[in-house]
């Protein structure tokens, strides 16, 4: 699987990536686990820096995003396709007392036991990536009005980000310049 990917960050801190390699902030409320994350839409990546971040760490004083070439040979685990989606729920199942009763994640705080359970996934399984699909109804990224009756349509936008654990998968990156 090859794919192109990206990442909004400081112009600074892009500079910093493309002489080294990104770095892992841990935290344990994010999307998909403790990565590198990417977007498919380089436009979601651009409206990521203008948003507070210092949630994860991370303050956009220069707005640059990074394209990236990901390819990968090993486990990748893509939730847009059914089969992936249908394990990911079975294997959620059978370890959802684990990461409650050992690792003391409680159930109702749901960002952190998603979090957990992907990086249960990641080194139970030694995932290069996972892709996820997410559909945040007040869609904060969008900046024009639907009318009242487009939910009537049943068609949404759903964005789709990449979590990379295994950093050999970027096998290029580049700067974009603003157009």
């Amino acid at each position: 699987m090859r794919f192109l990917a990206y990442h909004g960050t400081d112009r600074e801190r892009a500079k910093k990536i493309l002489d080294h390699s990104f770095l892992v902030k841990a935290n344990d409320e994010h999307w998909l686990g403790n990565g590198v994350y990417f977007y498919l839409d380089r436009s979601l990546a651009q409206w990521w820096t203008t948003r507070p971040t210092k949630k994860f760490g991370e303050e956009v004083h220069e707005p640059a995003v990074l394209e990236c070439a990901i390819e990968t040979a090993g486990f990748t685990l893509d939730l847009r396709k059914l089969d992936d989606y249908r394990w990911f729920v079975e294997e959620y199942a059978q370890v959802i007392a684990y990461l409650t009763e050992k690792m003391r994640v409680e159930r109702n705080s749901f960002k952190r036991l998603r979090c957990a359970f992907c990086d249960y996934l990641h080194k139970q399984y030694h995932l290069d990536l996972m892709i996820g699909t997410f559909h945040l109804p007040e869609q904060p990224y969008l900046d024009f009005k639907r009318t009242p009756d487009f939910d009537q349509l049943q068609l949404s936008y759903v964005e789709t980000q990449v979590c990379v654990f295994n950093q050999e998968t970027i096998v290029s990156k580049r700067l974009i310049e603003k157009e």
